[in-house]
């Protein structure tokens, strides 16, 4: 193999590992459209994952009346869960910012006791649970009138119709017992999202740094060390 070939090769080694390296880098993934629920697209599917699917087809007795999907607002009380998950994602490098944001519009209705919670528990079955403790099954949580204020009206509930977009940073949250919510997120690869019950979802955005993949690194690793070898005029043969 002579010099020109060794130089493709090594190249190739390294255009190949670019995919990897996508995942050492920030990341942004978008579920959903920035539609504001219009209703020409139609309602946007999602997807959850199997121990959380399950646990959110429990019988919650008379608080639960079925999930729904993203894009889907009522005019009058819903009383419909929205839930997703980010399934199989890489690991999240834990000192950078991890930011959710959450495009939302409460029902026709009163939404003040509606929340934001993640991370199904993986343990607890809802059914158990009093109507008014469901979310207990979560392990972070937060109402939507603690993020409310923050748009500019204080002093108001969140309810009748009304729209916002939540931002929460997820670096920090601890879950119960302690630890961290992002330990237990790299933990399974991925993050379960829940809104409810009277609070339609128009799109959920993740955004993140991954950490690279070992395989990713050895292989650009590989090819940046014979880029170099065939580049260096003392390992040239002379004339």
């Amino acid at each position: 193999m002579n010099r020109l070939q060794r130089l493709v090769m090594a190249g190739a080694m390294v255009l190949l590992a670019a995919p990897g390296l996508a995942f050492g880098q920030y990341m942004d993934i978008l579920v959903g459209d920035k539609d504001n629920f219009a209703d020409h697209n139609g309602a946007d599917a999602v997807t959850l994952r199997p121990a959380f699917a399950s646990a959110m087809a429990c019988d919650w007795e008379t608080y639960n009346d079925g999930l729904r999907d993203m894009d889907v607002h009522y005019t009058v009380q819903g009383n419909t869960k929205f839930a997703m998950s980010f399934q199989d994602l890489p690991l999240i490098d834990v000192t950078q910012p991890v930011r959710l944001i959450v495009g939302m519009k409460a029902d026709g209705s009163t939404g003040a006791n509606d929340g934001l919670f993640l991370q199904y528990d993986g343990e607890t079955p809802p059914e158990n649970y009093q109507t008014t403790r469901w979310d207990i099954s979560f392990l972070w949580g937060q109402g939507l009138n603690s993020y409310w204020p923050l748009t500019g009206n204080p002093g108001t509930i969140w309810d009748n119709n009304e729209s916002m977009i939540v931002t929460q940073y997820l670096g920090g949250l601890t879950v119960p017992g302690g630890g961290s919510l992002l330990d237990q997120i790299n933990g399974v690869n991925a993050l379960d999202v829940c809104v409810s019950d009277d609070t339609g979802v128009d799109f959920v955005e993740l955004s993140f740094t991954a950490i690279p993949e070992p395989s990713s690194l050895a292989l650009v690793g590989g090819g940046l060390a014979g880029l170099f070898c065939l580049a260096d005029p003392r390992r040239r043969t002379k004339k």
